[in-house]
């Protein structure tokens, strides 16, 4: 819930990228922590993921084009001078001369309401590019809580895939024992040991898909190299409110940046025609 109020505070007061980089600025430089925390992952990752740093960029640009549309054509000055008498031979015999000297200046106006257009499609596609960095920055939190989950879940197989192994091999002892002793055949023994051996198995791939996971979350935090010592704090997340359908659809409809985005490209002609199409494409599916 408080991840749907953050979108939706940035969505309304279109200030959301301008407060992520103060957030980011911010932050110390310190070295990333082993041990982490859901909010510290998702805060790692709007920090240093390359994605969501590649998609500021585009707000920065916009900015730019905003600036240039905003300039008016220069005028043009220009000065020209003909038959100069460079030999000192000009007279009347041979008809030369006299100097001619000549001083123009071009100014070119726009009508039509050129530029006031050209400044609104440059305001709609930096609306758009702030959207779509919302849009990347929920996408983002989303994908860093799912690879928090996974690991947490990873976490627990993993200590569940232990726990019956440690079971097993204390069959295995007790079976050992009942063989020396002659209460059991050999071939129980073997069945037992065998079925130890797959429990191990089950560990060992436990193990490599905890490791997995890990990896892809610290991706998502924007860590260059994997940490072996890398570990997530906390409980899993437990929603005790039933969730109604027509709720959630009202609030994706209300809340998505991307829609928003894709609808201020609709409403302005031109950007929609293709003035800016590379900073709306991307919105369907979203």
């Amino acid at each position: 819930m408080k991840t749907v109020q953050m979108i939706r505070i940035l969505v309304r007061t279109g200030i959301g990228p301008c407060v992520l980089a103060a957030a980011m600025a911010a932050q110390p430089a310190d070295s990333p922590p082993n041990q982490v925390t859901i909010e510290q992952a998702v805060l790692e990752a709007v920090d240093h993921n390359l994605n969501l740093l590649a998609e500021r960029f585009n707000l920065s640009i916009a900015d730019a084009r905003i600036v240039s549309a905003k300039l008016r054509p220069n005028p043009v000055v220009s000065a020209g001078l003909d038959y100069i008498d460079m030999l000192r031979a000009f007279s009347r015999d041979n008809q030369g001369g006299p100097t001619e000297y000549n001083l123009r200046t071009d100014f070119t106006l726009e009508r039509g309401g050129k530029r006031d257009r050209r400044i609104e499609v440059a305001r709609t596609t930096r609306e758009v590019a702030q959207l779509q960095l919302l849009n990347t920055t929920r996408t983002l939190v989303l994908d860093v809580q799912n690879a928090f989950v996974d690991v947490q879940q990873a976490k627990d197989n993993l200590a569940l895939a232990r726990e019956n192994l440690q079971v097993f091999e204390n069959i295995v002892e007790v079976n050992a024992t009942r063989v020396r002793a002659g209460d059991l055949a050999k071939v129980e023994l073997v069945r037992t040991q065998v079925a130890a051996l797959q429990f191990q198995n089950a560990v060992r791939m436990a193990e490599a898909k905890l490791k997995t996971t890990a990896a892809k979350l610290q991706s998502l935090m924007g860590r260059t190299a994997p940490s072996p010592a890398f570990d997530v704090a906390g409980e899993m997340r437990r929603d005790s409110a039933p969730v109604v359908l027509e709720t959630v659809t009202s609030q994706a409809l209300e809340l998505r940046p991307a829609r928003h985005a894709r609808i201020g490209a609709r409403n302005n002609p031109a950007l929609s025609s293709g003035v800016s199409a590379s900073s709306v494409g991307g919105c369907d599916g979203t």
